[in-house]
């Protein structure tokens, strides 16, 4: 099921979710009810200006596997940055500066775990694609319409049941939250995996792709490149 937004682009969410602790880490249903908590816990901080309640959501959200960008929405591609701005219409920048006036000591140890996460290859920016500042492409799967994740989970489910020895694998590491429904469905052939370039600066596309692909695939692009272009110029 798609996210719903509201016409400023925040997300509309379910408030018979309740406690999100009371689901299970990891299921649509926590992510939805964390997200759904602290957007509302920042409606309050504008009227109590007490963040304890901020704090304790967005620590929970950097120390859970997966994460809540993760799972919910899928229009956030695993962003958080993207995931908060649709949450709050804040993005961290935004957010710190609300908090962190009220409670420094408070925003000093979410910014250390969001540091300690970042840092960590297996759950920091390569892993939600969340890229540096000067990064002028990125991979994803277009169009990413063409099923829901949901869809995904059971086609991926249903080739298991029937024997599928990559799909139930690919199953027990969504479960775990080791991979995200997109990478799943690449890996299963299900979706197919892009690059998008922007045109106005060769040279640092260039050492993207090399830092999102690898040496050896970027070797190969820049040879069909070389070869494409004498084609086109002899």
């Amino acid at each position: 099921m798609s996210a719903r937004f509201d016409t400023d682009g925040r997300l509309v969410l379910s408030v018979m979710l309740g406690p999100y602790d009371r689901h299970p880490v990891g299921s649509r249903e926590w992510a939805e009810g964390l997200t759904m908590h602290l957007q509302s816990s920042l409606d309050h901080l504008q009227r109590d200006s007490n963040p304890r309640r901020v704090l304790r959501i967005l620590r929970d959200a950097l120390t859970a596997n997966p994460h809540p960008w993760q799972v919910y929405p899928e229009e956030a591609k695993g962003n958080p940055e993207t995931w908060l701005r649709m949450a709050t219409l804040l993005s961290w920048s935004e957010l710190q500066a609300q908090v962190e006036r009220l409670d420094p000591k408070g925003w000093a140890e979410i910014a250390a775990k969001q540091s300690a996460w970042e840092a960590d290859p297996e759950h920091g920016r390569k892993r939600t694609g969340r890229p540096p500042k000067d990064v002028v492409c990125d991979t994803d799967d277009i169009p990413r319409d063409q099923e829901s994740a949901r869809g995904i989970r059971r086609r991926l489910q249903k080739r298991a049941n029937a024997g599928d020895g990559q799909a139930a694998e690919l199953v027990s590491q969504l479960t775990a939250g080791d991979i995200t429904v997109n990478q799943a469905a690449i890996a299963a052939g299900m979706r197919q995996q892009y690059i998008r370039v922007r045109t106005d600066a060769p040279a640092k596309a260039a050492a993207s792709i090399v830092g999102r692909m690898g040496a050896e695939w970027a070797g190969e692009l820049a040879m069909a490149i070389a070869k494409a272009v004498a084609e086109r110029t002899s």
